[in-house]
């Protein structure tokens, strides 16, 4: 579906700074998060996403093969918060974040400690590994414990055993 500035404005679409997303619609505050995306629904119960919305009522009709994106998701959802994006510009941003999303902020693992073992606070660890697609874990303040338990069922050693 293309959206039409004079179609929106004929549904009662007007840009606001009072309301939420910024969009009224014959007066009331339109809009929505779903999947974690702002959108609003316009004419036909039509679910549009709220930078389309917002960049065809202040600028004019999207040009084909274009794409309208939030340049900050969480707000304010005004015209300054919205960027017009050539398909290859669409694509290299998409490619950016989720390289940057790959690279993420994970804490540093602590010097010294075994693999498969992590600190999940202050003096107490947890020891987990995979096996046939299922997830076996054990928790404990003792390091050396949860090590040895590690060994035996991970790798099959018998390690503080009699024998």
């Amino acid at each position: 579906m293309i959206l039409s500035r004079a179609k929106l404005i004929a549904e009662g679409f007007t840009l606001t700074k009072s309301a939420r997303f910024g969009i009224r619609r014959k007066g009331n505050a339109v809009g929505s998060i779903q999947c974690k995306r702002p959108i609003c629904s316009t004419y036909a119960g039509q679910c549009t996403p709220i930078a389309d919305v917002i960049y065809t009522l202040a600028v004019g009709d999207i040009p084909e093969g274009h794409k309208v994106v939030l340049l900050n998701p969480e707000g304010p959802f005004t015209v300054d918060n919205v960027a017009l994006l050539t398909p290859e510009e669409a694509k290299a941003r998409i490619s950016r974040i989720r390289s940057e999303g790959a690279k993420g902020k994970r804490s540093p693992k602590p010097a010294g400690l075994p693999k498969g073992i992590m600190e999940r606070k202050p003096g107490y660890y947890v020891a987990s590994f995979m096996c046939d697609g299922k997830r076996h874990n054990k928790a404990g303040k003792d390091i050396s414990e949860l090590t040895v338990w590690l060994l035996r069922e991970r790798d099959g050693l018998s390690i503080g055993e009699i024998v």
